[in-house]
């Protein structure tokens, strides 16, 4: 399984700009600053390895790789007991501050630190008794940790009196050439410092950290002959311990006591043997992507509970040992069955490492069950809870005769009697061809249902994953039971009693633990991939990332990866059922360009719940399409509608003239019907437009047009019958095609995903997850820019407020032209959140 994470290209590219200008000024006062003395470094610490509490007073570069954070109080005393000297600081990962009392006099100082780039730190220091530029000291350094073994540390150190002193320093770990999980357990440093007359005898030692969270470290000068130690005990967040110093005499010369709080903790709570459960919190929903809006060049992202942040959040989890299991309780997201299938996957993925998972839940849909049968150890029900388990259906109202007694007529233009998008509004019941690829979708979606169902139950159920769903809704709790679905019947403090982690008193925590300081000296390379989303209908202009797909927003964040010589390949995902042609073949074209020239790289294509029609065609021309059992996808054909009111008009005795100059000039008006030579020009148009799209998909996949034609006529297929037909090549989400690009890439480094979405704003900004007023800045945005859901959608079956979304997203900006629309609406399968996210 490949590691990847997500950044984002604004945010990542103002980071490097922001360290740049904060080094340029931070180098320009260390130059121009008159510096001054400070104290000697213990011998046990190097430049290059120091880890203690005092390490941002020897290198303040250190304080960037986040071990000497936090609050501190260091004592010093000598072989005469504690004396009058001490030190407070509170420092992060950016910025410190210290005070401290030597010798009855108080000193300042002030640190800035950070990273340059990965393994490369910067730090700073400032100390001072008075802010007089005559008695302060700069103390810069750098940090380099190029490789797992291999630390190098540099430091200056500017006297206002005094010559400068340097500092060179390497440190090695020996075991990460044998044992490499074990390599923090044992480093070797060697400091040689030196001024401007000469250079000095260096100072070398050992650092031991045989358990997580206790160090010991030793060190000897051969310039003053003396020996230099200290001992540490970190437990959880909270660090202490003593240092020494020895005259060449071996005399104790003076000592260090110390406590620091930090901000993560030293080591996890398995490392005595406690353990800790993590009661999780799916929120409302999971969604493809992060609501949101955009303020002029700027998007505000209100709620990031993605797909890809919740995959990301569960493999910390799956990867972090001190979570022993995760406990769902009353967990009601929102999601459609392909965003199940890819969280099934990385709770497996979980549960391979050791941990255990629990659910309770006072009532459960499909969706929700199928999550908790595919995962859990223990499934658990409230006993007058419900489990809504049944089979799939789609449905539609049809609309020609009530069109009909009011003199409406629609006519429906398609090709093939599969694109059946408007057959709602020309049909007066469910046509045959449209029956059939329905009832044959949802067999092959009810087929793999059963199949994750059963792999997660097994024999526990009391017949086949089939059977039992149609045998569903269970309306009694009793009848789950009865059936094998869920392991018991409990009300909630009951099933505390049954769980090992309330029973023994373990710790349960209601949010994730933090990561651990870092022990790992380097982050390994990583392969930079374009990561872009694709949501919502497809129209011509510019796009709301998070809600549609406009051609330009796509195609120019196509065209940025496409053109970013540090981007190796491009992961395009996609969650649409369709819509402009025009807004698709431009869409398209981008993704062909990716093939060849001089920036050529590999596009990956992960479908979430719906990539058809539109959808598909700008998928066809990638390298590899990823898609899910559940993603419905195919529907290759093209479709328009002109409906007109003639008879209307007649019967109410409504008089509409038309003054125009040109015999077409009113063409597609709705107060007359159709000519014959305007229908013959509508389906010539139609059918070029059909072809282009044959030829996109035969291009693409490398499929005879012929072919092509058999699997398209506007049919929809699921993820595993589109790969029968060749129309999709990998099953699986997204880890399966971050695992394909590692493979197109012949990479073994970890895959780092930079959004490119959002690359034509000047940035992003996070606003966490949504809060009330987040919630109704989106909702004014919304009613504002009519983008998202209107009030009649309210009052309209899934189904028709899908197909009306579309449409005012896509054929009110391209009126009477070839759409790409995939309508249905598959109740248990699919959400209206699938289109719209809410």
């Amino acid at each position: 399984m490949k590691n990847f994470a997500l950044l984002n290209h604004n945010a990542h590219s103002a980071h490097h700009a922001v360290l740049c200008a904060v080094l340029c000024a931070v180098l320009l006062i260390a130059l121009a600053a008159p510096p001054l003395s400070a104290a000697p470094h213990p011998v046990h610490e190097s430049v290059a390895l120091s880890s203690s509490v005092q390490g941002g007073f020897i290198n303040p570069a250190v304080l960037s790789y986040g071990r000497g954070t936090g609050i501190a109080y260091l004592q010093n005393y000598t072989d005469q007991g504690f004396n009058d000297d001490f030190t407070v600081y509170l420092h992060t990962k950016l910025l410190g501050y210290a005070y401290s009392s030597e010798q009855n006099k108080s000193f300042h100082t002030l640190t800035a630190s950070f990273s340059l780039t990965d393994n490369v730190y910067f730090g700073t220091a400032l100390h001072t008794s008075d802010f007089n530029e005559a008695s302060s000291t700069w103390n810069s350094g750098l940090l380099l940790r190029p490789r797992p073994f291999l630390s190098i540390g540099a430091t200056a150190n500017l006297p206002p009196e005094a010559d400068p002193t340097y500092t060179l320093g390497v440190a090695l770990r020996p075991l990460s050439f044998s044992r490499p999980e074990a390599a923090h357990r044992m480093s070797l440093f060697a400091d040689l410092p030196w001024t401007a007359e000469e250079i000095k005898l260096p100072k070398v030692g050992v650092h031991f950290e045989p358990v997580n969270g206790v160090q010991a470290r030793l060190g000897y000068d051969l310039e003053s002959q003396s020996f230099g130690f200290s001992f540490s005990i970190a437990i959880s967040s909270v660090n202490g311990g003593t240092s020494i110093s020895t005259d060449p005499s071996g005399n104790i010369e003076s000592g260090t006591a110390f406590v620091q709080f930090a901000p993560r903790p030293f080591n996890h709570p398995q490392s005595f043997g406690n353990e800790l459960y993590y009661e999780y919190d799916m929120g409302p929903g999971v969604y493809e992507a992060p609501q949101g809006m955009r303020t002029g060049p700027f998007y505000f992202l209100m709620n990031q509970n993605t797909l890809l942040n919740r995959l990301d959040e569960l493999k910390e989890i799956a990867d972090d040992p001190s979570i022993s299991g995760l406990i769902f309780v009353n967990q009601h997201p929102q999601m459609s069955l392909s965003t199940m299938r890819e969280l099934r996957d990385a709770l497996l993925h979980l549960k391979s490492k050791g941990k255990q998972i629990y659910f309770y839940s006072n009532r459960m849909n499909t969706v929700e069950y199928s999550l908790a049968a595919a995962t859990a150890d223990k499934l658990y029900m409230h006993p007058q809870g419900s489990l809504d388990l049944r089979g799939l259906s789609a449905s539609s109202p049809y609309l020609n005769s009530f069109f009909e007694k009011y003199g409406i007529e629609v006519e429906n233009f398609r090709t093939g009697d599969y694109k059946t998008a408007y057959n709602f509004l020309s049909e007066d019941s469910m046509p045959p061809a449209e029956r059939e690829a329905l009832d044959y979708m949802l067999q092959g979606m009810l087929d793999e249902l059963a199949l994750v169902i059963e792999k997660g139950r097994g024999e526990q159920l009391n017949g086949s994953a089939r059977e039992l769903i149609k045998n569903g809704p269970y309306l009694k709790a009793e009848d789950a039971l009865s059936a094998g679905l869920v392991d018991g019947l409990f009300q909630q403090d009951e099933f505390k009693a049954e769980i090992p982690a309330y029973i023994e008193n373990r710790g349960i925590r209601n949010n994730q633990p933090p990561q651990q300081i870092r022990r790992e000296w380097s982050k390994p390379p990583s392969t930079r991939v374009a990561f872009i989303q694709a949501v919502g209908p497809i129209h011509t202009g510019e796009g709301d990332p998070v809600r549609n797909i406009g051609a330009e927003t796509t195609a120019a964040a196509l065209k940025a990866a496409r053109e970013d010589s540090r981007v190796e390949a491009i992961l395009l995902r996609i969650n649409s059922g369709g819509g402009s042609a025009l807004a698709s073949d431009i869409i398209a074209r981008e993704v062909q360009l990716c093939l060849s020239g001089e920036n050529a790289k590999p596009v990956i294509v992960s479908m979430g719940g719906t990539a058809a029609s539109g959808g598909y065609y700008i998928s066809a021309f990638a390298d590899k399409i990823v898609a899910s059992p559940f993603t419905l996808t195919g529907s290759i054909g093209v479709i328009t509608i002109f409906p007109n009111i003639a008879e209307a008009l007649e019967q109410h005795q409504i008089q509409w003239d038309v003054v125009k100059q040109g015999p077409q000039a009113d063409f597609g008006a709705l107060y007359r019907p159709l000519t014959t030579e305007e229908r013959e020009s509508i389906n010539d148009y139609l059918q070029h437009t059909y072809n282009r799209f044959l030829q996109v998909v035969s291009e693409g996949r490398n499929i005879p047009q012929s072919e092509v034609e058999k699997v398209a006529g506007g049919r929809v297929w699921t993820g595993v019958q589109a790969q029968e037909r060749g129309l999709v090549d990998t099953i699986g989400g997204y880890q399966e095609a971050i695992d394909i690009l590692a493979e197109e890439l012949d990479t073994s480094k970890e895959i780092e995903l930079v959004n490119y979405t959002f690359v034509d704003t000047w940035g992003t900004v996070s606003l966490g997850r949504q809060s009330i007023i987040g919630s109704t800045l989106l909702n004014i945005r919304s009613q504002l820019s009519g983008s998202s859901q209107s009030p009649f959608e309210e009052f309209l079956p899934p189904e028709l407020a899908n197909f009306y979304r579309y449409y005012r997203a896509s054929a009110t900006k391209d009126p009477h032209v070839g759409l790409m629309l995939m309508p249905y609406y598959v109740e248990g399968a699919t959400t209206a959140a699938t289109f719209n996210e809410k």
